[in-house]
């Protein structure tokens, strides 16, 4: 059925309210901006002045104070330079020296000379260096043109003789320069004369003359009074007069007597200016920056034209906009009433558009309100169902599509009514076979214990969550579960809806987190155990091989020379085995520390020959070696392939035969490697032993009980060249022999690799009479101290004091002030690296050696401590003939 078409409705004389309104409105609104502009010129005109002097304040006070800094830092620069010459200690016993006629006029000018051209040569800026007697008289100096010269009358020498001092800049040639002067005194302040220093201050006058930040009128100037002028230091921006009377700058005349602060006042110009002045902080120095007022408030007068201008343009824009507003006010009046004509006919469909808040607003929603209580419970069934459809839809998809399984179960007598894929998946039953079915007649429980604790709690609470245990699927391991079940309605009959969870995975990945974490505990701890029993056995070795070295230096008879022979060797050999469990324990830990480069192998197995032939000699085993080439080299640590090429030449020679051979060759492999071999005559290597050869404490043929080890050799040999890039392994025929090789990257030697070095000679000790040297020996061990004491009774030439405790060390230092310091680690009452710190931070002892001697002996230890400051770092037990050379090395230095 078609509507009757609306009809239109209009208000009474609409033309003529409608000008009415927009004319009223129009005229409302330009004379609210013309009311507002003038009232913002005249309430905001004081307050921008002040807004603009602060800011000029800020400005002003900020370039006066970076200005006192600098110049304050420069001044103090300056004065300590200065100080330091004057109190130069061989400066001031000649200048005495002279003064008392101990020292010839000639000499002591030459002398004295070179250390003023020395201090100056090190002082930038300093043009000349001079020093007057205390009549004022230039008696020595870098400037010959300056001998004689008198400066008795001079102000800077009037005051040097009191102070340190820095004088008024001078225009000298070009240049600004000034005097700067101290006074030169011995060291019971008696007064010899003044040190007085040329100085160029163009530093200074290039920061004080900056004008950065002040504008095109703005400077800083720095006066002082002279007589009854002020005298600025240097020429204005504006002028070049440096005197001006104090009323030609009353801001500078008050500065200089001590006064702070901001001013508007008129300079030396007599032009207004913002000025902000402050003290120096030297003696009567005053410093003023300004800025003519000008250019201060040239913003000011920018800003009213601007505002006067903005208020033009939004009164245009306003009386446009208020037009069109009007306008747009009548429109909504006339379409609401073309609307209730629609309604009226019979359309409810049709609404009228709400576009405010005012009552046109209200009247437009009461209007659509009637409207549609018409249609609401006919669109309340629509939504409804459309809402239950999508709803059951989600679920059904969130259902199926769950990584978790999911299952729904009668909360009655727990028969399970739906479950998901991820549930078939889990269980091992497919869907059909799990509905019908309770949990416990499926066997899903590990413990049917656990059923129990779930049924309770969800009868308790209503609900669980995250609820840990374990599962028996229907085929396959254990599962390691969490459950979290909830009371939901289904049907209108009260279910259970259970998320399960797998976590076995998550569950082994901390069970090896844990594992590992303990095993990393567990290294850790052996470190640390290996670390301080490296300490204890160490402490106890030193005295051992130390009082060792000593009495082989004695004229023993040949049984008692073996006897120490035979003690020396046992504690080497149980110092290498200390060595050695070190080093496994840093592999293993992944703390080894290398320092990789091309090693030049004629030179590394022509050494380690050397050390192993007299072994093979005793028993008439013969060495064959390839000719190695000058430029062959590989990529390693050359000490630890030393350690690597020793250990395969030792074992070699060990588990060979009398009047055996080995042979050490060399080939270059695929892949830019090379091999390096040691084949020995031996009884060779089982194929099952060759599996464990290289694992550590294996000593395969230990049954040889004249062989000595401790079955770690191979494997600490095999972490160091893994360590170092490479590869390690071994051939055997049983009854033959055996063959080790190692296998490395070549490497290409550096430019001066092959350059001849000079080897120089230590100082011949049956000289000439050596000076007395004085060592400090700080140690708590008592063993450890009579060795040294001992060990050092035969050297005449050095006095030892000795101290047991670190800050008795310290104290001794300072009042000795000792040639060396023997410091050992772990002293009790302050340890050996803080007295090391301590001894370098100290202006008496921070020049003074020192020897680091102690069991610890890791690369990071000898590092930190190199870096701290020592010069030297002995590992306990000490070599004692290694201690004497470093010793001369460091003293004769």
């Amino acid at each position: 059925m078609r509507k009757p078409p609306a009809r239109a409705h209009r208000l009474p004389n609409s033309g003529s309210r409608f000008h009415s309104i927009l004319l009223k409105q129009t005229a409302f609104v330009a004379l609210m901006i013309v009311l507002t502009g003038g009232t913002l010129i005249l309430a905001g005109q004081p307050f921008v002045r002040r807004i603009v002097t602060d800011q000029i304040d800020q400005r002003l006070v900020l370039a006066a104070s970076d200005r006192q800094v600098l110049l304050q830092s420069y001044i103090g620069q300056q004065q300590e330079r200065v100080a330091l010459i004057a109190s130069r200690t061989r400066l001031r016993q000649l200048v005495g020296e002279y003064e008392a006629g101990k020292i010839p006029g000639d000499e002591f000018r030459s002398e004295s000379r070179r250390i003023l051209v020395d201090a100056q040569r090190s002082s930038e800026g300093f043009l000349a260096i001079s020093i007057t007697d205390p009549a004022g008289k230039v008696i020595t100096s870098t400037d010959e043109g300056e001998l004689g010269k008198d400066y008795a009358a001079d102000p800077g020498f009037l005051e040097g003789r009191r102070e340190k001092s820095l004088g008024l800049p001078r225009l000298i040639g070009g240049h600004y320069r000034t005097f700067l002067t101290a006074p030169v005194t011995t060291d019971d302040h008696r007064f010899l004369g003044v040190s007085v220093v040329l100085l160029d201050v163009g530093p200074m006058v290039k920061f004080l003359t900056s004008t950065t930040g002040l504008g095109e009128s703005g400077e800083v100037l720095v006066g002082t009074r002279v007589g009854d002028k002020v005298r600025l230091l240097l020429p204005t921006r504006h002028q070049q007069a440096t005197e001006i009377p104090p009323e030609d700058s009353p801001a500078m005349a008050d500065a200089i007597r001590g006064g702070t602060g901001f001013v508007h006042t008129k300079d030396y110009r007599n032009v207004e200016v913002l000025a902000a002045y402050r003290p120096v902080g030297y003696r009567d120095w005053g410093l003023v920056a300004k800025i003519d007022l000008r250019e201060a408030y040239a913003p000011l007068a920018r800003l009213k034209a601007f505002i006067l201008a903005l208020e033009a343009g939004i009164l245009l824009i306003g009386l446009i906009a208020s037009y069109a507003l009007a306008r747009r006010f009548m429109r909504p009046i006339l379409e609401l009433g073309d609307k209730a004509a629609a309604v009226a006919s019979g359309d409810l469909s049709v609404r009228a558009p709400v576009r405010s808040g005012d009552e046109l607003g209200q009247l437009a929603r009461a209007f659509n309100e009637m409207a549609e209580t018409l249609q609401r419970k006919d669109d309340e069934q629509t939504k409804a169902a459309r809402a239950l459809r999508t709803s059951e839809e989600k679920f059904s998809k969130a259902f199926d599509a769950s990584p978790d399984a999911v299952v729904i179960s009668r909360q009655q007598d727990g028969l399970i009514v739906d479950a998901n894929q991820a549930a078939e998946k889990l269980f091992g039953y497919f869907r059909a076979e799990l509905i019908g079915k309770t949990s416990l007649a499926l066997g899903l429980f590990a413990d049917p214990a656990d059923r129990e604790r779930v049924v309770g709690l969800l009868r308790q609470q209503g609900f669980l969550r995250d609820f840990e245990l374990q599962i028996q699927p229907r085929a396959g391991e254990l599962r390691n579960v969490l459950i979290s079940s909830h009371q939901i309605e289904f049907a209108g009959t009260p279910h259970i809806l259970t998320i399960i969870r797998d976590v076995t995975h998550l569950k082994r990945i901390e069970e090896d987190r844990l594992a590992k974490e303990a095993a990393e505990a567990a290294n850790h701890a052996k470190s640390e155990f290996l670390s301080r029993m490296s300490h204890e056995l160490r402490t106890p070795l030193n005295a051992i091989l130390g009082f060792g070295q000593l009495l082989e230096m004695d004229s023993l008879s040949a049984d008692q020379q073996e006897s120490v022979e035979q003690i020396l060797k046992g504690g080497r050999h149980l110092l290498d085995l200390i060595n050695e469990v070190l080093d496994i324990a840093r592999i293993e830990a992944g703390r080894l520390s290398l320092s990789l480069e091309p090693v030049a192998l004629k030179d590394l197995v022509e050494e380690s020959l050397n050390l192993i032939r007299p072994l093979a000699a005793h028993r008439n085993i013969k060495i064959e070696h390839s000719l190695f080439e000058d430029g062959q080299h590989v990529m390693a640590d050359r000490q630890r392939l030393k350690q690597v090429l020793l250990n395969l030449l030792s074992n070699a020679v060990k588990y060979n035969r009398d009047g055996g051979s080995v042979t050490i060759a060399y080939h270059e492999r695929p892949g830019e490697l090379l091999r390096l071999s040691v084949a020995d005559t031996g009884p060779g290597i089982s194929p099952s032993d060759r599996t464990r050869i290289f694992a550590p404490f294996q000593r395969l043929q230990a049954t040889q009980a004249a062989v000595e080890g401790t079955g770690l050799g191979l494997a600490l040999s095999k972490g160091l060249v893994e360590a170092m890039g490479g590869t390690i392994g071994v051939e055997s025929t049983e009854g033959q022999g055996s063959t080790f090789w190692v296998e490395l990257p070549q490497a290409v030697p550096a430019a001066d690799e092959f350059a001849e070095r000079e080897v120089g000679q230590m100082p011949d000790r049956d000289g000439a009479p050596r000076r007395i040297r004085t060592i400090l020996y700080v140690e708590d061990n008592i063993s450890n101290l009579k060795l040294i004491e001992h060990a050092m009774t035969r050297r005449p030439d050095i006095r030892l004091i000795t101290a047991m405790q670190g800050r008795l060390g310290l104290d001794l230092a300072r009042e000795h002030r000792p040639d060396l310091i023997l410091l050992d680690l772990h002293v009790p009452d302050l340890r050996g690296d803080e007295l090391l710190k301590r001894l370098r931070e100290d202006p008496r002892t921070k020049d003074i050696p020192v020897i680091m001697l102690t069991a610890t002996a890791t690369p990071k230890e000898v590092e930190r401590l190199t870096a701290a400051g020592a010069q030297a770092y002995l590992t306990k037990p000490v070599d004692i003939k290694a201690l004497f050379r470093k010793l001369d090395e460091i003293l004769t230095h």
